[in-house]
């Protein structure tokens, strides 16, 4: 319980006091019935009580509760409400990816086709020799391990390569980006003045710094030649952190009460945010897969 909190159950606790100590006084001048005084007395206990079990309460309250968030929640609402509103424009149009053998890569795949599938999209997976294909838009998966041919090359950061469409009027904003702008809004809230830690600076939040430091928000990009000690400080006063950077070992990192972790690599221990008290973000992929669809959507509708 905290200072503010001491002092208001403080004041209750006086008020109710200050009464029974006038019924005492009314029963020794003998204008209260005996009765009725032992009545206000057991109500005096019942209040005390509930004082301190609303002190209670508001001790464990004071502290944010512990709590992993699973962004399939909100990616499935989202998805459903495109179908819903958008589907009759999505219906049947192409989408080329360009593969990656990436294991991480073929996952996000294998989920962007069941997706699909859902909308009515057609998937045309393309690779190093494929020819040139009229799609509806285009998405290039990293690693990319081949030369592109070169109509592929003219087509990467231009309105068909949906991953760096557009973003909250921001251009070229990865995909992953967008998906964590979307999920603090919808978990954290307004970042203004916010002290944010990125760990990694991969094509996955490639220009998300710029982006976040509009809202006056303290930004610290920590990557392979930022010392672990300078990152390891920076993460442990972060209201926010944005986690893109498998290799960064997060293990003995302390991460304050109250901040919220984004993992946009599957790799944190979910059992660990289970047991500390900072909000950990997962399953990022399906809110990215929602803005690649949505992207889909508007540049289909940019055409007409």
């Amino acid at each position: 319980m905290d200072f503010i909190d001491f002092v208001w159950n403080g004041i209750k606790l006086g008020y109710h006091l200050f009464y029974y100590m006038v019924d005492l006084l009314m029963l020794w001048m003998g204008l209260l019935d005996v009765k009725k005084f032992i009545k206000t007395i057991m109500q005096l206990g019942v209040v005390c009580m509930l004082l301190l079990v609303f002190s209670d309460v508001t001790q464990v309250s004071a502290a944010r509760p512990k709590m992993v968030i699973d962004s399939r929640i909100c990616a499935y609402s989202m998805m459903s409400f495109l179908k819903k509103r958008y589907g009759d424009i999505l219906n049947g149009k192409i989408l080329g990816i360009f593969t990656s053998s990436d294991p991480g890569a073929r996952m996000y795949l294998k989920y962007i086709k069941k997706d699909a599938k859902d909308l009515g999209v057609n998937i045309v997976e393309l690779g190093k020799d494929s020819e040139e294909i009229d799609a509806d838009g285009f998405l290039f998966q990293y690693p990319i391990e081949y030369d592109l041919p070169d109509w592929a090359n003219c087509i990467q950061h231009t309105d068909k390569d949906l991953d760096t469409m557009y973003a909250f009027g921001y251009p070229n904003l990865p995909l992953a980006s967008m998906a964590v702008l979307y999920m603090i809004w919808k978990t954290y809230g307004s970042v203004e003045k916010s002290k944010i830690v990125i760990i990694g600076r991969g094509n996955a939040v490639k220009g998300l710094d710029k982006v976040l430091t509009g809202d006056h928000n303290h930004i610290t990009v920590c990557h392979s030649k930022t010392p672990r000690n300078e990152a390891i400080s920076a993460i442990s006063q972060a209201d926010v952190v944005i986690y893109a950077a498998p290799k960064f070992d997060m293990d003995d990192v302390q991460i304050l009460d109250g901040c919220f972790l984004f993992d946009l690599t599957g790799s944190i221990n979910k059992s660990t945010a289970e047991h500390s008290e900072y909000t950990l973000v997962t399953n990022l992929g399906s809110a990215t897969r929602f803005h690649l669809f949505l992207n889909l959507k508007m540049h289909c509708e940019n055409k007409e």
